[in-house]
Order: C-alpha cells, then structure tokens, then sequence
C-alpha cells in the first residue's frame, strides 16, 4: 500500500458523484450546432478510396493471430493530431477495418481534463490518445503511432510515392502572402511532401470531414504500396516509427499493416467515420460528441475481436473519482479495470481524497452487490468498500473513490 498526499475525510463521495452527473447531464443538454453531415463524407472517403483498389492482385501476408488494433495519427505543427485512422486486422477472418476519428470528438482522458481528441496525441507519453480511444469506444487499442509530416513524406518517398486521387487544388500561402499549389486536382503519383501536404489539408470553410477523407486515402495508398514481405516492409518503416513516435516494435507494426495491405489489395477491407453529433463547449472552437447508439453498432461490427466485453454483452461502466494530485492511483486503477474488461470513466473531482477508498453500487440488490464486490477485487480493495449511494446518477454502473489507501498507486 502506497499512501499519497491529502487530507483525510469522510465519504463525501455521494456529494461528489452527484456534481459529476449534473455537469454531464449539463453538457449533453447544449446545444447542438450545424455541421457537414456524415453521410456526405461516407460518400466521398467511398469514391476516393474506391479508385485506388480497381486492379489490384491479392497477396498473401505472414500475420501474429487474432485481431490486432493500430491507432494511427497525424501530428499538426504544434503537436496536435489532425487526423487519426483506428485501423483493424485479423489474418484469420480475413478482415481489416479502419475507423477515421475526428479530432474534434470530446474525450476524458485519465488524469487530465476533457479535451478534443486531437489533443491526446501531443500529451507526454506513446499511448495517451491509444488510451483515450479505448476508454471512449470500449475497444482495445492495443497500440499508437503518431506520424509528423516529415515522417509521413519519408515513409511514402522510401516508398517511392503513392497514387491518389486529389480532389481539388492543395494551397500553400508563403511568408510574402503568395499563394502556390503544391498537390494539383486529379489523379496522379504524388512524393512525400505532396502526400503529407494533402493527408493534412484543410480548406477555408471545408468541414473536418474533408481532411480526414484526405488523411484516410493517403494511408490507404500507403498500405497498398508497402512491400508484401513483413521483414521488407518493417526495414521501410523503422525510420518513421522512431521520428514518429510509435508505441509498439517495429516488426508487430509491420506484420500488421502487411495483413491490412493484403486485405486491401483484395478489396476486402472497410473504411468508416466514427458517428459523432456536434455539441456547444461554450468556446470558439468546434467540437463534437461521440453518437453513442450509431458509435456502438459500428464498433461492434468492425472490431469485435477487441471489444473491452463479447458483443451484445456491454461492459459494466466504472466511474473513477479522484482528488487532484492522485493521477498515479488513477492510471493504476484505469490499467486493472480495462485489464478485467470494464469500460473505464473519468471522474476527477476538486475535493480532497477520503481516508478509505469506496466503490459505490446504485442498490442494495444481490446482482449489485456481486458487481461492486467484483470491482473491488480487480482494484485490490477489500469487499467492505463496497457501499450503497445513497445519490442516484446514470453515468456509470460503479463509482469508485479513490482514497489515500488506494494500494499500488
């Protein structure tokens, strides 16, 4: 047991979880705000990824089992993602999906604040957004790679360039307020600058749906130019996997975007958007909520292989609570629930930590009680932290307080 800083109280966790439900029922009542429609961006991502695949031989590739997930992102001049592929691959079934995510699609990370998603890939360390994903979808992203543009143009020029179709003029305005086309409209074989100019391109007054069409086709030409030999496409992207800041070894990476390239290569892998509904933070910036019954239909059948719980069985939802200062317990406590397969909620409060840590329960009933006992298990809690609230909210099935006696933070 590790005790932390704080002060010691009673349980006024109740308190607290009754001001974590009313900021959430607050901000799921704004407003919503007029933005592109989904449909239109699954048409056009359909029609510039359709024109890559005509021709295309299939090809065998050497594969780890199971279902494997690879968050892929590009970084932004500051750091930030602007676009962001969750890409899926399974040798056995012969099935490899990528999911777009929105960089504007609000998430809780652990420890931290909500925040646009975009945000988690410039945050310290190689998994932030790969864990702030996991815990908005319930799916395992079991790794990250964060790409700059430099490293983006590296790998397609090793790659010898790529074919897209671009979809109208890419401009660049210089220092002295000139402007140039550096990708021009149509079809053609583009180098690394040119596909990492076009993967991040976002016009005047175009919807975030445009850029992450754009982003989602320059992988896709990546994935069928890359070599079909494991060994030979990992010596291709090693360079890029140390500037871009990759969370997992370079031949795992490899053997599976070789999988995903030969699923493409034989037309059978799937690209979607992550449905999302637009929502009012009070700020200037634009930003968006995940639609939670579209998300979930989607999710289920793209990456069944790696939900947190089997389809159809939805993952009990833990809300942790927490006082400032205890980010470390937080991070324990979100690695064992996820590890049991819970879906992990966010809940950082502004009071100081309890002595005891509580795991809280809606009711007295036995199906209750065996939850709350079983999460208390997973966190290494004693059976008698297990409590009833006594305040109502629909966030989570659990709340767990984190205390100063919460072991192994």
């Amino acid at each position: 047991m590790v005790p932390r800083g704080g002060r010691g109280g009673g349980p006024r966790s109740d308190s607290r979880s009754g001001r974590r439900a009313d900021r959430h029922r607050r901000r799921d009542r704004r407003r919503l705000l007029a933005v592109a429609s989904l449909a239109v961006l699954l048409v056009v991502l359909g029609g510039l990824l359709a024109a890559e695949h005509r021709g295309r031989p299939s090809t065998a590739a050497d594969s780890l089992p199971g279902q494997r997930t690879l968050l892929l992102a590009l970084r932004g001049p500051a750091g930030q993602g602007v676009a962001a592929l969750l890409l899926g691959a399974d040798a056995a079934t012969g099935q490899a999906d990528g999911l777009l995510i929105p960089s504007s699609v609000m998430v809780d990370p652990a420890a931290a604040a909500a925040m646009p998603f975009g945000r988690t890939v410039g945050l310290a360390g190689r998994t932030a957004a790969s864990a702030a994903l996991t815990d908005l979808l319930g799916v395992r992203v079991q790794s990250q790679w964060a790409l700059t543009p430099a490293s983006l143009a590296g790998l397609v020029d090793r790659l010898g360039g790529v074919t897209v179709s671009v979809d109208r003029d890419v401009v660049q305005t210089g220092t002295s307020g000139v402007q140039t086309v550096v990708v021009p409209v149509g079809r053609a074989r583009i180098d690394g600058a040119q596909a990492a100019a076009y993967a991040a391109y976002l016009a005047p007054g175009e919807p975030e749906a445009a850029r992450l069409a754009r982003f989602g086709q320059v992988i896709d030409a990546v994935l069928l130019a890359l070599p079909t030999s494991p060994a030979a496409a990992a010596a291709v992207l090693a360079p890029a996997t140390v500037a871009g800041a990759s969370s997992v070894r370079v031949d795992h990476l490899a053997s599976l975007l070789v999988t995903a390239a030969s699923e493409d290569r034989a037309g059978r892998i799937t690209y979607s958007v992550l449905p999302t509904r637009p929502i009012d933070t009070g700020g200037a910036a634009l930003a968006t909520g995940l639609d939670q019954s579209a998300a979930s239909v989607l999710v289920q059948g793209m990456f069944a292989g790696s939900l947190l719980s089997p389809p159809g069985q939805p993952a009990v939802r833990v809300l942790v609570e927490s006082a400032p200062g205890e980010g470390p317990a937080v991070l324990a406590a979100r690695s064992r629930l996820i590890g049991a397969g819970y879906r992990f909620v966010n809940g950082s409060t502004t009071g100081s930590a309890p002595l005891q840590s509580l795991v809280l329960v809606p009711d007295a009933s036995a199906g209750s009680l065996a939850v709350g006992r079983r999460v208390a298990t997973t966190l290494h809690l004693p059976a008698s932290a297990v409590q009833v609230s006594a305040q109502g909210q629909d966030i989570a099935g659990v709340v767990v307080v984190i205390g100063v006696d919460f072991p192994g933070g």
